[in-house]
């Protein structure tokens, strides 16, 4: 009853049940951008830089912390990735920091087909106005 009458039943019932799988499919669904980080990652500071000058958002998700342990694993067995960031965008796995650099040099180069899929990334990549 102590811990009940104190919150903590309440915070214990809203742990997140759904499979790994689950939970990164719905996350990449809900946001435009999704970057998986640790607490401590400087090539994850530059991309969020990035994203911040574009005038865009990203989600960064802190794959060292326990919530989020089983779609962390997820991550790293659909992408065979054990390093970060490890980036989305339009529900496309871009990769690190430098394939984010190099998706940005491709985008503005102009030489992508317009029926290209990946025409949502370098819309993203532009800078907002």
């Amino acid at each position: 009853f102590w811990l009940k009458s104190r919150g903590f039943y309440a915070a214990a019932a809203m742990v997140d049940t759904r499979s790994g799988d689950d939970q990164l499919k719905q996350m990449l669904a809900d946001n435009r951008c999704v970057m998986f980080s640790i607490q401590q990652c400087g090539w994850c500071d530059r991309a969020e830089e990035l994203f911040g000058k574009l005038g865009r958002q990203c989600r960064r998700i802190m794959m060292d912390r326990p919530e989020n342990a089983r779609m962390s694993k997820s991550v790293v067995q659909h992408t065979q990735m054990m390093t970060v960031p490890n980036i989305f965008i339009d529900n496309m796995h871009i990769g690190g920091y430098d394939r984010l650099l190099q998706a940005q040099a491709q985008c503005a180069s102009g030489k992508m087909d317009p029926n290209d899929p990946s025409q949502t990334v370098c819309e993203f990549l532009k800078e907002a106005k």
